[in-house]
């Protein structure tokens, strides 16, 4: 069904504000979030912004891929992989491994 209103939106301007609306909200939201974690320190700094926009992203599109393809994966699955792709993004960096053995 969003994907008839996304294409609704091309053609009716009051839609494709409605859409902005609720797009810009839950950036917000999911910004707010992101900027809690960084300060309570559970993630790294990123820019609250910007990650609000690629985790909307994530959501989209793992979503488009889902409808038009339900087979891909159960939906416990997809959960499993958005929460596994957030944690690497938002995650405490690790340092890199080191390569050889202690002297």
């Amino acid at each position: 069904m969003f994907i008839e209103f996304w294409g609704e939106t091309l053609h009716d301007p009051a839609l494709a504000a409605l859409n902005a609306r609720s797009y810009t909200r839950a950036r917000r939201l999911i910004g707010r979030v992101v900027a809690a974690g960084v300060a309570e320190g559970p993630f790294r700094r990123v820019d609250a912004g910007e990650a609000a926009a690629v985790i909307l992203a994530l959501l989209d599109g793992l979503s488009l891929q889902l409808t038009f393809d339900p087979g891909l994966m159960p939906t416990a699955r997809a959960e499993r992989v958005c929460e596994a792709a957030l944690l690497a993004y938002l995650g405490p960096r690790r340092a890199p491994p080191r390569h050889g053995g202690a002297r």
